[in-house]
């Protein structure tokens, strides 16, 4: 799988979460189920593109090869150069993104761990006190809790610390990194950037709800509060903060009746839904093949030796493939005669005779020039001889007569049998009985 392939997969399945959340949980006041699907969708996205499944494909035919030569190679070459250069351009500007939101991460980075180092001081839960300059809105990272002591009443100042701890008790700053590995991988893709935005969303909503129960007589001034917070000042990007700048939503979400806890199962759409993708898009087929009834019982037959004739055999090899043919062809005699040889004792001539045993004459293949033979091949199979030669200048004829054939047409394998295949080669000679 290349990267790009990836990136796409990677995209279809988080907008996949993205829109379910948005028709059927949006509304929901479960915000820690949503939360922990909302997580879900991060890690499926960046890990179900991995998945494969294996489908076998049965089939009785065998493949048949694919001739790479019918391809002209230069409109090939040509179209696999664009390829290449279109691929090589969006990777380019795919890196450029990376790069630009590596440089932002690390400039948000940088600018928490400089506020991270001011004098701390650490109270009997674990967590970590920082006074800040009055034009930072409170936030934290962690077990560490930022705020402007003189911007806020004491009460304001409680409210503050209460929503700051629950994001450090419940670790909503693994869900801030996470948004960034979000923002960093899929800058491109817009649905992404909503997600982002309706993670953060829901941690400040899942602090609220946890706010106002532990004050429910004090619910109204823990409204006025975020509406104090609600001001053009800013926390670092990678902290939880305080002030968001959907106080409404926030104040509204804090009101709304609870949903009830099966409703979250609309969320269960999503798994047919990511079900479908990954039979779709990740599902890998390999064909198998088996060989059809024929193919087997033909295999199962076991074929006869070859016996080779070139012109440096001797009298007595000639003699010896004489016989092993006629014991393998019940019925049938062969005759090798016409025998020639230069003065260097190679074989110039040779001619070739068979009769069937139903034959009342001698069918005969003779090599009529004087150069020495080319190579014959000879095998019994079934009721046929098959004679393989390369020598185009050989005449095919019953004995008696002489059939001229036109060396273009016929060449390479003879066959001399009783009677005509089914589906005769092209370049083949068929002596009939």
């Amino acid at each position: 799988m290349d990267f790009f392939t990836y990136l796409l997969k990677s995209t279809a399945i988080l907008s996949l979460f993205f829109l379910v959340d948005f028709f059927l949980l949006r509304k929901e006041t479960l915000f820690k189920h949503i939360r922990y699907f909302l997580l879900t969708g991060i890690i499926c996205a960046l890990v179900s593109p991995f998945l494969e499944f294996t489908r076998v494909i049965y089939l009785e035919t065998s493949p048949t090869p694919f001739n790479l030569n019918e391809i002209p190679m230069d409109s090939y070459n040509s179209m696999k150069e664009e390829s290449l250069d279109w691929g090589q351009l969006l990777f380019s500007i795919y890196i450029v993104g990376v790069a630009v939101m590596l440089i932002r991460f690390s400039i948000q980075l940088w600018g928490l761990v400089k506020i991270l180092k001011l004098p701390k001081r650490k109270d009997s839960e674990g967590f970590y006190h920082i006074e800040i300059t009055e034009k930072l809105s409170p936030f934290s990272f962690f077990n560490y809790i930022a705020y402007p002591l003189k911007s806020y009443t004491k009460e304001e100042l409680e409210f503050i610390i209460q929503h700051e701890k629950i994001h450090g008790r419940q670790y909503h700053s693994i869900d801030v990194l996470c948004n960034q590995v979000i923002s960093i991988l899929f800058w491109f893709n817009p649905l992404a950037w909503f997600y982002q935005k309706r993670i953060l969303e829901n941690l400040e909503f899942i602090a609220d709800k946890e706010v106002s129960h532990a004050n429910k007589i004090q619910q109204k001034n823990y409204e006025l509060t975020l509406l104090k917070v609600s001001t053009n000042y800013q926390a670092p990007s990678l902290a939880n903060q305080f002030h968001q700048s959907f106080i409404k939503k926030r104040i509204l979400m804090l009101n709304k009746k609870q949903s009830k806890k099966y409703v979250f199962l609309k969320s269960t759409l999503i798994l047919p839904l990511l079900s479908f993708f990954l039979w779709s898009f990740n599902m890998k087929e390999e064909v198998e093949y088996y060989p059809s009834a024929k193919q087997e019982i033909s295999e199962k037959v076991p074929s006869n030796p070859i016996y080779i004739i070139d012109s440096n055999s001797t009298d007595q090899e000639i003699k010896q493939i004489k016989s092993q043919l006629e014991s393998e062809l019940k019925g049938t005699k062969i005759r090798f005669t016409k025998m020639k040889r230069n003065a260097n004792n190679q074989l110039i001539n040779l001619s070739i005779q068979i009769k069937f045993k139903t034959d009342d004459h001698f069918r005969e293949v003779t090599n009529v020039h004087n150069d020495p033979i080319a190579n014959y091949a000879f095998q019994a199979e079934g009721k046929n001889v098959i004679i393989s030669f390369s020598d185009l200048t050989t005449t095919v004829h019953p004995l008696g007569s002489t059939t001229n054939f036109d060396p273009e047409k016929y060449n390479v394998e003879t066959i001399v049998s009783g009677e005509t295949p089914k589906n005769p080669k092209n370049n083949t000679i068929y002596v009939h009985q």
